[in-house]
């Protein structure tokens, strides 16, 4: 059966259109309809059906507070994902907070495109505007998705005719895309839910005083279903056998007599070249029924040697009585079932999202925190160098220089993680061998916890090569196996380190810790999972941020600093983790492919 929200329409204000497009493209589905609705930001007000229209498809409305209220005869069929103002569907709303408080005065390629008529719909010329503007404005940051080549330009030109600097600030729409993925599957669940609501109408209408048939409508799978419609047969009818045959366009369901591959073909045969409601069988006295939900087909039941032959006309005419409310049950615990799984996607669509924005907050204030830190670290290390050099080398003044020194220099290898969380561009890239990296990391583990210390290996015998920066690979290592460690009790237990290529979806890499929208191909995976602990939900969702640590002497970087050297390049990270049952880090990088390897790879230390 098609999904009720295949036909779904994308609905935007117009300056986004262009945003929306390109997200579509991005998830897939470039065919999808987009609507727009004009860009007034309030004034004056959208009416209901300058957004909604006759809805006779599904709508996923996005936009700001200008975006008013469904109707209520359309409600069942919209899903609207409204938020404070259309600038926080490009990225975190506290960023474009932050940069709204710091003075910036926001726009998109689309805006910047027809600047001069946008002064005139505000009523101004070029001086009004500048006067208006430099009053409450400090320069104009463009939120650039790159879908426009002369965005740029076109800001510069308006940030030159009102008198003020500009800026631009990388976005693109991936996080555009995951508000219309996160609209579209809540979409999918509520029709879903109207249509198990309708079916359970349906049934009621249909549905008869027996018990067996209240039991067969009240199903929630299809194999329950099935086992309902079998009981009721066997309790009718009285055969020796009975088979059912889900007809579906994943995998079918065979259950009873039609798990046997000779009758399941030959049954499977007559659904295909027969319209008929059911057949009589050719060897035994029974008969094959057919579940229809008007022209579609959703099963057939076989029943074989009757209690008593000579009534099978009677048990046939029993049996198409019965048949639309089986029917009607089977496709009711469809329905139901992809309703389930549309809320389970929803919500891991939704945690994913809010996964995305924390962490990007985290690495704008991380960045810049990193940015004051290393200018003030900068001075600090100087002038102690400096008073180091001045004072006498017995002196208490040159011991109080070089812990300065000392300690500046273990506050810069601080700084030098919180910007590896960021994970910024992978600088002094070479093929690099993962095999030959364990070998050292797992050397440098032992060193720094003893031999007491159990580190199980499981690695290839050939190299898995990577392209990236061999000593910040081998730092992720390190910190990961060292985060393993700490987390058993008392040296008591294991660590284990395993490498393997394997072949991952673009799917399988949207499910991990972050979805970076990642394409499928060849990726190395390197797992650390240790007999430790483990950990909590709560403790999983807030591993990879910064000075978080569960530990009482932790610093709460090693981990935040994996994750964004992973990040910058092009991997991922998943973790699986209970109370008690101890954790498994995996790592994904995209293996080098073939003949891209001319330089010899290696463990950089």
């Amino acid at each position: 059966m098609a999904s009720p929200a295949r036909d779904a329409s994308i609905v935007i204000c117009e300056n986004l259109a262009a945003e929306a497009g390109h997200a579509l493209e991005q998830a897939g589905q470039p065919d999808r309809s987009i609507r727009t609705f004009p860009a007034t930001c309030g004034r004056p007000r959208l009416t209901p059906d300058a957004i909604y229209g006759q809805a006779e498809e599904g709508l996923v409305v996005l936009g700001g507070t200008c975006v008013p209220d469904p109707p209520p005869e359309v409600a069942d069929r919209v899903v609207v994902d409204r938020v404070a103002t259309c600038f926080h569907l490009l990225t975190s709303p506290e960023l474009i907070d932050h940069l709204a408080m710091d003075g910036a005065y926001l726009v998109t390629p689309h805006w910047v495109a027809d600047w001069e008529a946008r002064l005139r719909d505000m009523g101004c010329d070029h001086e009004l505007a500048a006067q208006m503007l430099g009053e409450s404005c400090r320069r104009v940051l463009l939120l650039d998705t790159d879908v426009d080549p002369a965005a740029r330009d076109n800001a510069a030109a308006f940030a030159q005719a009102i008198g003020l600097p500009w800026q631009r600030m990388p976005v693109g729409t991936r996080v555009l895309a995951r508000h219309i993925a996160w609209g579209l599957a809540e979409l999918e669940g509520r029709m879903h839910r109207g249509q198990v609501s309708r079916l359970r109408g349906e049934a009621a209408d249909h549905a008869m005083a027996a018990d067996l048939l209240s039991r067969i409508a009240s199903a929630d799978s299809e194999s329950t279903a099935a086992a309902h419609i079998a009981d009721a047969c066997l309790t009718l009818f009285a055969p020796k056998s009975i088979g059912y045959l889900g007809i579906a366009d994943d995998d079918p369901i065979a259950m009873g007599a039609l798990e046997d591959s000779d009758l399941r073909e030959r049954v499977t045969d007559w659904a295909d070249r027969s319209a008929e409601a059911y057949t009589r069988t050719m060897v035994t006295d029974g008969f094959v029924l057919r579940l229809r939900r008007g022209d579609h087909t959703v099963g057939v039941v076989y029943i074989g040697d009757v209690a008593f032959p000579h009534e099978l006309d009677r048990y046939i005419r029993v049996a198409l009585n019965i048949a639309g409310p089986c029917a009607l049950s089977v496709e009711n615990a469809r329905v139901a079932a992809r309703a389930r799984q549309a809320e389970e996607e929803s919500r891991a669509l939704a945690a994913s999202l809010e996964r995305s924005q924390r962490l990007e907050s985290l690495g704008v204030l991380a960045g810049g925190t990193a940015h004051h830190l290393n200018n003030a670290l900068t001075a600090i290390v100087g002038y102690a160098s400096m008073g180091q050099e001045q004072a006498e080398a017995t002196s208490l003044q040159h011991k109080a220089f070089e812990v300065i020194g000392r300690q500046a220099e273990r506050a810069a290898e601080m700084t030098s993680r919180m910007l590896q969380f960021i994970g910024w561009r992978v600088r002094g890239e070479s093929p690099v061998d993962l095999v030959g990296l364990a070998g050292e990391a797992v050397d440098e583990i032992k060193r720094e916890f003893g031999s007491a210390v159990v580190l199980a290996r499981e690695l290839p015998d050939q190299p898995l090569r990577v392209r990236g920066n061999g000593p910040l690979l081998a730092q992720c290592l390190e910190s990961i196996l060292r985060n393993a460690v700490e987390a058993l009790d008392d040296d008591a237990g294991q660590v284990l380190l395993a490498m393997r290529p394997t072949p991952l979806s673009a799917g399988e890499l949207a499910s991990t810790y972050v979805d970076d929208g990642l394409g499928g191909g060849e990726y190395a995976e390197v797992r650390v999972a240790d007999t430790g602990r483990g950990m909590d939900e709560a403790t999983q969702t807030a591993m990879f941020e910064p000075f978080f640590s569960t530990k009482e002497l932790g610093r709460g970087l090693e981990m935040a600093a994996a994750l964004g050297i992973v990040r910058a390049h092009s991997g991922a990270i998943s973790v699986r983790s209970s109370p008690g049952e101890g954790t498994e880090v995996t790592v994904f990088l995209p293996l080098v492919a073939h003949g891209d390897d001319a330089a010899e790879p290696s463990a950089i230390r």
